[in-house]
């Protein structure tokens, strides 16, 4: 195994201990603040005014924009690196969804006050499904494509950028008062084990190939 591989491994290991530690204290834990008593008053203050994501057509618009997404990243792994790479981007978000969706059944832990959704809020779908999305775009697509002579040399701040639009939309669904931060935190730590594993799995396929 080499370096980057280890690397790799301990940090889709420690992601996917957060989400699952997080997971199981929450569900022993009936206060929903428990571990977030420092967001109340910030939620309290976001829950008195509109924000997007309120309404029954807005969460509908919030889905279907990301299907359109998903779908768009497993034709261009499809088109850049053949049936398997499309396959394993479009298994990989599906596979996701059904961790979110037991998981939050699990746990069935309670939105904080104001909240639209009436599913467990842990983890936060919006935020695993959209960090799933860009990580799976930053780690395989764009690897195809510039092995393919579409794109240029990775840029050293494409981590960070995508690290950013990860944090940016995580607090936002915190201060839309839909989430408690420990829901996001455990969303986003979902979405960078998922997407490390598709890294590695994507590796070893085009290994097996050569």
């Amino acid at each position: 195994m080499t370096p980057t591989q280890r690397s790799r491994l301990a940090i889709l290991l420690l992601a996917a201990a957060t989400f699952v530690a997080l997971g199981a204290y929450l569900h022993e834990q009936p206060d929903p603040t428990r571990l977030d008593w420092f967001m109340e008053d910030a939620v309290r203050a976001s829950g008195q005014t509109h924000v997007w994501g309120d309404e029954p057509s807005e969460l509908a618009v919030d889905y279907t924009l990301m299907g359109l997404v998903d779908v768009t990243l497993a034709v261009t792994a499809w088109r850049a690196g053949g049936p398997s790479s499309g396959l394993l981007i479009a298994g990989t978000l599906a596979f996701q969804e059904l961790i979110i969706r037991a998981t939050k059944a699990y746990i069935a832990r309670t939105r904080p006050e104001g909240a639209y959704s009436i599913t467990g809020a842990y983890p936060s779908g919006h935020v695993a499904n959209v960090g799933l999305s860009i990580l799976l775009f930053l780690l395989v697509v764009l690897p195809l494509l510039r092995d393919k002579g579409r794109l240029r040399a990775r840029l050293p701040a494409e981590p960070a950028f995508a690290a950013l639009l990860i944090a940016s939309f995580a607090l936002y669904r915190v201060f839309a008062g839909e989430h408690w931060f420990t829901d996001v935190v455990g969303g986003a730590a979902l979405a960078l084990a998922s997407a490390l594993s598709a890294q590695e799995i994507h590796a070893r396929m085009r290994t097996a190939k050569l």
